[in-house]
């Protein structure tokens, strides 16, 4: 009795000090994480914004803003893989800062455009230079997290996604507003010179504060070093961990994970760049306005990934958290479709949607991850995200086809809301989360 009661103490003793270590691995790396992924997605969205202005000006159809929207994804995603197999042969210490300040050089190049033509140079460009940013932040956080943190860790990375777009249509409305015309510069073009200097600044912060690896981890004790090295192999081994890059390319799961994941950016980037313009063809006058409203959605994003990663990761059922989150996002959609010139419905509708795929983003990447590390898992996350994009790609271009085709962005959005749909059909032969080890012991689902 006592010897059970001694063992259940240091087991007790063992997790608060674990729970220590992380809360300061959180606070140290998260914040910059954190504020590197909000630039991202005001430099990769902005242009949603600036299409209230540029379009007349550089003659932009609806869907050649669509197609120039989207076309940042081709080329985001013909050099995910590449990119981050560069990332673990020079270190996130260099390569993310790299990333960084190229594509903040791009964005602020972006106010030089005249044509649609260029234009779509501007977006392709943008996306040669962004490429390998996220799954490579996500291999980053994967080195730090074994698996059963990694679904809080990813959400926690997530939700600058939306607090970027949250910032990104105030900001973006303001600009076009007041500045608009300043020194003889249109308001658009003001918006990409300002929004592309933090990328910039922040390629310096990185490259100063990040270690490359926890090994790097100056702020940290040997013993720490070590609990988080310990941690992340068990959780690898116990998943039979493959690094055979040639089966990462073959692996069904891999694809079957990347379908699934083109589900859902299909949809959310159907709301990310065109949510500004739904707003707008509701009927809401004022730049600075239709900024504000346009936030909605994301700030409800930003609310539910936490939430989301964390019953995940409590209750271990990952594929229910999945399918239910992508068919509540179908909802929204659908919602936000019934009556374009309804504010509320439009708004809310975008908001059940975004919030939705943004609680599945990371709850989804957590088990796409399992069975992969080193290099392995860097051509995971990319090749997965990689054929994410491609729903990145088709969902702003239908989005301004159809509108140029219909008329109407609702008959757009019904048909991407379908589309969607079938896609997500493949999340129900994902296997449960059943038997998953949390810090305190096996999961039953």
């Amino acid at each position: 009795m006592k010897q059970e009661l001694k063992s259940g103490t240091h087991t007790a003793c063992g997790a608060t000090e674990s729970n220590a270590v992380y809360r300061r691995v959180i606070w140290r790396i998260m914040p910059i994480i954190f504020a590197s992924y909000i630039v991202a997605i005001v430099d990769r969205i902005n242009v949603g914004f600036a299409k209230l202005q540029m379009g007349a000006d550089i003659g932009l159809s609806a869907t050649a803003f669509g197609f120039g929207a989207g076309v940042f994804f081709i080329a985001y995603c013909c050099l995910e893989v590449p990119s981050n197999l560069c990332l673990t042969k020079f270190g996130a210490r260099v390569w993310i800062p790299r990333i960084m300040l190229t594509w903040g050089l791009v964005t602020a190049a972006t106010m030089f455009v005249r044509t649609p033509f260029q234009f779509y140079i501007a977006r392709a460009l943008l996306g040669v230079a962004e490429a390998g940013f996220y799954p490579g932040m996500i291999f980053y956080l994967s080195q730090w997290f074994p698996d059963e943190r990694r679904a809080k860790a990813f959400a926690l990375l997530s939700i600058a996604g939306p607090t970027g777009a949250v910032i990104a249509g105030p900001l973006s409305g303001w600009i076009l507003t007041h500045l608009n015309g300043v020194a003889g510069v249109h308001g658009w073009q003001w918006l990409f010179l300002l929004q592309g200097v933090p990328a910039i600044a922040m390629s310096v912060v990185f490259f100063i504060f990040m270690p490359a690896s926890p090994a790097h981890a100056s702020w940290l004790s040997i013993a720490e070093r070590q609990l988080l090295a310990d941690a992340v192999e068990s959780s690898s081994v116990s998943q039979k961990t493959n690094g055979s890059l040639a089966k990462v390319i073959v692996n069904r799961k891999v694809w079957l994970m990347g379908l699934i994941l083109a589900s859902c950016y299909l949809g959310f980037y159907s709301v990310a760049f065109w949510v500004p313009t739904l707003v707008h063809s509701a009927g809401v006058a004022g730049l600075q306005n239709v900024g504000f409203l346009a936030a909605i959605p994301f700030l409800g994003a930003a609310l539910a990934a936490v939430p989301v990663g964390s019953f995940a990761d409590r209750t271990g059922s990952h594929r229910t958290v999945i399918v239910l989150g992508i068919v509540i996002a179908v909802g929204g959609l659908l919602i936000a479709s019934v009556d374009a010139h309804s504010v509320f419905l439009t708004v809310s509708g975008l908001t059940l949607a975004a919030s939705s795929f943004q609680g599945v983003v990371p709850v989804l990447l957590t088990v796409s991850g399992r069975g992969f590390n080193g290099k392995s898992a860097a051509a995971a996350f990319a090749l997965i995200n990689t054929l994410g994009s491609i729903g990145s790609f088709l969902g702003p271009y239908l989005m301004g086809l159809g509108q140029d085709l219909a008329g109407s962005s609702s008959a757009a959005l019904r048909i991407i809301t379908v589309l969607v749909l079938l896609i997500a059909l493949a999340a129900t032969r994902l296997p449960q989360s059943t038997g998953h080890l949390r810090r305190d012991g096996p999961v039953r689902s």
